[in-house]
């Protein structure tokens, strides 16, 4: 979870096996509507910002296929998909 949320700033982390830390972040963001909706708000933009299909997933993805059918080796997306090489033996795409 440490890899998406960052305490207190798109959410609330607390120990795997710590009950009284886990009831007293609920009760605290229960009480605090606000800090809720902060917290939403920052976690909902993190997601967006990095996995909105429409602007980062689905582009990646065309690239990523259309790189695949022009038979493109060691292309880069920079994103999700990093970097991918592969030999189809089809010919490239005109």
């Amino acid at each position: 979870m440490r890899e998406v949320i960052t305490h207190n700033d798109n959410g609330v982390l607390v120990p795997f096996f710590d009950r009284d830390a886990l009831v007293h972040q609920a009760c605290r963001l229960l009480d605090d509507a606000s800090e809720r909706a902060r917290l939403s708000q920052r976690a909902r933009t993190w997601v967006v910002d990095r996995y909105d299909l429409k602007t980062r997933c689905l582009p990646q993805q065309v690239a990523w296929v259309t790189g695949w059918l022009n038979g493109r080796q060691n292309f880069n997306n920079k994103g999700p998909l990093e970097e991918t090489s592969v030999k189809t033996g089809l010919p490239p795409l005109t």
